[in-house]
């Protein structure tokens, strides 16, 4: 039996709901227009139907939604969705947010394309992957998205303000898609996975 990465707990993934980080969350790294191109490039022969797990104030959603048929834009934050409701596309008719956890809500299937946003490692991994089993299109997509900066001459040094002054405090370093791998829940980069196919992007 494999334990996840200690910081991966409920209580850490809790702070999502709080107001104070949902004040401060459209300060992290916008997502690159090309990640949407790529997503959309995946949708070409497929019916437009999205399911965005763990979708925050629907970054992805919300970029996505004036290209397909529907987003299922599910949170368990209840103060980060009505956040994104706020925010462009928020209103969308086409889009649909849901409040819950992505294995206990009702889902519209199939989906031609699941995405995760940093947001899959919070997520227990053994339940969540056989559902994506069940609700992706025979030719989906199951896609990873993680956003990271490139290094700057101040990196080392918010590197030790962030150890310093973080609430997360059993940090462990790890790669998510070794994490899955090694549990048989995925496989690499656009190979199979549960017989759906598997990519991971970089933004």
């Amino acid at each position: 039996m494999f334990t996840k990465p200690r910081h991966l707990n409920a209580e850490n993934a809790a702070r999502f709901q709080d107001q104070s980080l949902v004040d401060v969350y459209h300060h992290r790294l916008p997502y690159p227009q090309a990640v949407f191109d790529r997503l959309l490039s995946l949708l070409s022969d497929l019916p437009p139907v999205v399911l965005d797990v763990g979708t925050g104030t629907g970054d992805l959603a919300r970029g996505l939604i004036p290209f397909v048929e529907r987003v299922d834009a599910v949170d368990v934050s209840e103060a980060m969705i009505h956040r994104g409701q706020m925010m462009p596309n928020g209103q969308h008719p086409d889009l649909n947010w849901i409040q819950g956890r992505v294995e206990e809500v009702h889902l519209q299937v199939p989906y031609s394309l699941i995405i995760g946003g940093d947001s899959i490692h919070w997520m227990e991994w053994e339940t969540v992957f056989p559902l994506f089993h069940e609700v992706l299109h025979p030719d989906g997509y199951v896609v990873i998205i993680e956003r990271s900066e490139l290094p700057s001459v101040w990196s080392n040094d918010l590197g030790k303000l962030i150890v310093e002054f973080s609430l997360i405090k059993n940090f462990e370093r790890y790669d998510l898609i070794e994490e899955l791998e090694k549990r048989r829940l995925c496989q690499s980069n656009r190979s199979r996975t549960m017989s759906r196919r598997f990519i991971r992007v970089a933004a």
